[in-house]
């Protein structure tokens, strides 16, 4: 129980450590059962793999700049099929994955930074402008935009400990419906320590559980929030869910998301 209080009741399932502890304590069906309910299946079977597959041959027998050719003919093709003012269903899905190919590719043919490290802000322009294509009436907010939910956690301190201080916490990232905060992303560069990247795990996992919580005043039943922690060009997907008198944390699938910097890289992004 003490390390439930202490991790705020979240069990973090991603930790080796809290990993290693719950084995030691006998507590092995408490992390696979939290593992398996925040892991989303069905990846394999998404309808988006049948127009990803397709342009692998493409890129392997011409190269990245003819598949950038063919993928702006075929999104040109799928509009000029489909006259509706929205697309909607394969053709919604293929339109997506056409416009975040096209994004991909010339992420390749043109490295906005070259030698030169990119910033935090760098790979956070190059994260949102996938998440705006992927996203529909959600906005999307950067440059440190304080979290409303996370001032909940705030009041809580001032009724438990006397803090007066109302203060809220910025995040890098913020994703919104009508007004409603629904997620967040963390951005660091890709070269930071193991440390960083577990303050920065903890951090996310904490506003997670804010905006959890001001969701459950909303009137929401069982709510799970996504999240996802970003490294450079690297990014874990994970969700925090509510799981009897407490709320466990992990992947969304075990595999990490890398966007491509090179042909090889595309190659097997596709």
């Amino acid at each position: 129980m003490s390390i439930r209080v202490s991790m705020s009741c979240v069990v973090n399932t991603m930790s080796q450590r809290v990993s290693d502890y719950l084995e030691e304590m006998s507590e092995e069906d408490l992390i696979s059962d939290a593992v398996a309910l925040c892991a989303i299946s069905g990846f394999e079977e998404h309808p988006s793999l049948q127009y990803l597959t397709k342009y692998t041959e493409t890129l392997n027998d011409v190269g990245v700049y003819q598949l950038r050719k063919k993928l702006i003919v075929d999104w040109g093709l799928l509009h000029s099929k489909n006259k509706e003012d929205h697309l909607s269903g394969d053709a919604k899905v293929e339109d997506r994955v056409l416009q975040i190919l096209i994004h991909l590719c010339d992420f390749v043919i043109h490295p906005p930074f070259r030698k030169v490290s990119p910033s935090e802000a760098d790979c956070l322009q190059l994260w949102a402008v996938i998440f705006g294509i992927l996203t529909n009436n959600v906005s999307i907010h950067t440059g440190e935009k304080m979290l409303e939910a996370s001032k909940i956690m705030k009041r809580w301190q001032t009724e438990e400990y006397g803090d007066v201080s109302e203060a809220g916490r910025k995040v890098d990232c913020l994703f919104m419906f009508d007004g409603i905060e629904l997620s967040n992303l963390e951005i660091k560069h890709s070269h930071i320590s193991k440390t960083d990247l577990a303050i920065q795990n903890k951090k996310n996992i904490r506003l997670a559980r804010c905006i959890q919580e001001s969701h459950v005043a909303l009137g929401v039943e069982d709510a799970s929030v996504f999240m996802a922690d970003v490294c450079g060009f690297v990014a874990v997907f994970y969700q925090l869910r509510p799981m009897g008198d407490i709320s466990v944390v992990g992947k969304i699938t075990p595999s990490l998301v890398q966007l491509p910097e090179t042909e090889f890289d595309l190659a097997e992004f596709l």
